[in-house]
């Protein structure tokens, strides 16, 4: 049981957490493309649609897809309706950590961990993105916090419901998150240690990971198998394939994905984080069932890495948060319990920790960062646009266009469509401009492109006419121009 103080110290960062994903949901930025694509599929299926595979090269977990699409019907398609689901995720999951912290650690190490999971800027951002990453978060940390009373307490005796509510969650979860299952086996290596020692009876343990195991086979089979067999899905995420072998510079791959895994966890502080880190892997040396809890999630995701079935990026490492933090915080308390020089340090080492998360947490709140600003721009064209514009749309527009377009009023006369082509070529450029219409002015729709594209391209449509106006908003820009035939 943590003191007042502490208590009351973690309900003023559960408080902080809610009231900056709140404020993030609230900022009601425009949807960007990743979100486009899959938010393209919610509004245009029903439920049953939505079981079949994704258009756009999109992937997500049917319970996930299903709440979305009961939240578009329920409240419409724009995009605080879209963002609803996962920010509920990201808030259930702060409550959650909040609680296996106070739980299963120490005050000032569970303080820790509890502050960094909610200064998150990554938690924070994919809580109001219309992804099921913020799912994947609150699905690992309730399969942490009800293991944890199942394999923590397993000397004193497991209470029946606790392994009913264990063995229902780890059954559930897989259809609202595909990572979970990787944080599954980690469980699974927790129960039987726990049950090799005489801990947890062999029966129980076998047929919870029966149960289990028919879940994720059903789901594999019926979703997620489609996923890995997609060649789109081998290349695009190539470069996030763990390579082999194991040795020599493919050794410093490896090094750069574990300073992910620990930058994704705790912010800029990478030297402190690896340094509790690794004090926490060496705390957890004698606790086997909990370091296969914590660690077993990570050495799965290289393990599948490196057969090419689950790639290591960013926003697919999201889901080790909580295991990490809690490593993380094992180290804290390894430190803070070498009397009062080791608290004084441990109260030092969580300054460090957590002075980069609050300072970046204040600029999300102050400044919020944006990606691309469609809905404003889209706006601005269908107020400025002129009978008989044409409107041409660059292929990395598209989503926006098919989003943006019916739901800011802008219905021009002729659209085209532009298709994937070389940048430099001036010459696929102008036939994609005046092919299927001879409208005396066009307007160009650009977005997703770094500045530099984006300047190309400006620069290649004045080669072409003259420019009349120019809209730009963050991530996104359109350009009226009229277009010399010859």
């Amino acid at each position: 049981m943590w003191p007042r103080a502490a208590r009351v110290a973690g309900v003023g960062f559960v408080v902080t957490g809610l009231f900056l994903r709140i404020v993030r949901y609230l900022q009601d930025r425009s949807l960007w493309l990743d979100e486009l694509q899959l938010s393209l599929n919610i509004v245009e299926r029903d439920v049953a649609g939505l079981l079949t595979p994704l258009e756009h090269k999109q992937a997500a977990p049917p319970g996930f897809l299903v709440l979305e699409r009961l939240s578009v019907v329920a409240f419409g398609d724009a995009e605080w309706a879209l963002r609803l689901p996962p920010l509920l995720f990201g808030l259930l999951a702060l409550f959650l950590f909040a609680r296996l912290c106070r739980e299963r650690l120490p005050p000032i190490a569970g303080l820790v961990a509890l502050a960094l999971f909610a200064l998150n800027a990554a938690l924070v951002e994919y809580s109001s993105e219309v992804k099921q990453y913020s799912v994947d978060v609150a699905a690992t940390t309730l399969l942490l916090l009800l293991a944890s009373r199942v394999a923590d307490d397993a000397p004193t005796g497991v209470r029946r419901d606790a392994w009913r509510r264990l063995a229902v969650a780890g059954a559930v979860v897989p259809w609202f998150s595909h990572a979970v299952a990787i944080v599954l086996v980690g469980v699974g290596a927790a129960l039987l240690l726990a049950a090799a020692r005489g801990a947890l009876g062999w029966r129980s343990v076998f047929a919870v990971g029966a149960l289990w195991g028919g879940g994720l086979w059903i789901h594999d089979a019926l979703f997620a198998g489609s996923i890995r067999a997609d060649e789109y899905f081998r290349t695009y995420f190539g470069p996030d394939f763990a390579p082999q072998p194991f040795a020599g510079d493919n050794l410093r791959w490896y090094a750069r994905k574990l300073e992910l895994c620990l930058s994704t966890a705790g912010g800029g502080a990478l030297r402190l984080l690896a340094a509790s880190a690794l004090l926490g892997v060496a705390a957890l040396a004698r606790r086997r069932e909990r370091a296969a809890l914590l660690l077993g999630g990570m050495v799965v995701a290289f393990v599948l890495s490196s057969l090419e079935l689950y790639p290591l990026r960013r926003r697919f490492l999201l889901f080790l948060v909580p295991c990490l933090l809690l490593v993380v915080a094992e180290g804290i308390a390894l430190v803070a319990a070498r009397g009062r020089l080791g608290r004084a340090a441990a109260a030092a080492l969580a300054v460090g920790l957590l002075a980069l998360p609050a300072l970046t947490s204040a600029r999300q709140v102050t400044a919020p960062p944006t990606k691309q600003e469609a809905r404003p721009l889209f706006r601005e064209v269908a107020g400025r646009i002129l009978d008989g514009d044409h409107v041409h749309v660059h292929h990395r527009a598209r989503m926006h266009f098919d989003y943006y377009a019916p739901r800011t009023g802008l219905a021009p006369t002729t659209v085209s469509f532009g298709r994937y082509h070389d940048p430099d070529s001036l010459h696929e450029l102008r036939r994609e401009l005046v092919a299927g219409t001879t409208a005396p002015r066009t307007w160009i729709i650009v977005a997703n492109l770094t500045d530099t594209e984006r300047a190309h391209l400006l620069r290649t449509i004045e080669t072409l006419g003259a420019l009349t106006d120019l809209l730009v908003e963050p991530g996104v820009a359109a350009v009226r121009c009229e277009i010399t035939r010859r």
